[in-house]
């Protein structure tokens, strides 16, 4: 079983921000695999109020099924947490395009609200995004 867990260590969680490119801030939240020194799977992602980002998300050698779950982790997380809208970098085309985000103007975006209660999964895979 793969366990991710928050990132405690504040210069583990300096080190993982900036592998993804990242200047860590505080209010960042940074969850990993960690084996010994090698950061296997990473996010970095905060949010406040009703917005939340993620930053950053890898791992897996890319595997968008085990990737998918992670980032639908961290929405659901972001969800009980009240937020009602989620963006995430360009970079991300296919990850976004799996789990439903819609692309706006400089990052895509997805609406938090009913989307774990709705049939989602239908919105996976397109490529319209």
């Amino acid at each position: 079983m793969i366990e991710i867990r928050k990132v405690e260590d504040p210069a583990i969680a300096k080190k993982i921000c900036a592998t993804h490119g990242i200047d860590y801030q505080e209010n960042h939240r940074v969850i990993a695999t960690l084996e010994g020194e090698n950061i296997l799977h990473s996010a970095v992602f905060s949010y406040k109020n009703s917005e939340g980002n993620i930053y950053g998300i890898d791992g897996f050698e890319g595997d968008i099924l085990l990737l998918d779950g992670l980032c639908r982790a961290i929405l659901n997380i972001m969800d009980i947490q009240g937020v009602k809208v989620v963006y995430l970098p360009l970079k991300y085309k296919k990850l976004a395009s799996y789990v439903g985000f819609s692309k706006d103007d400089d990052h895509y975006k997805l609406n938090l609200e009913g989307f774990f209660s709705c049939s989602c999964s239908s919105k996976k895979g397109r490529d319209d995004q």
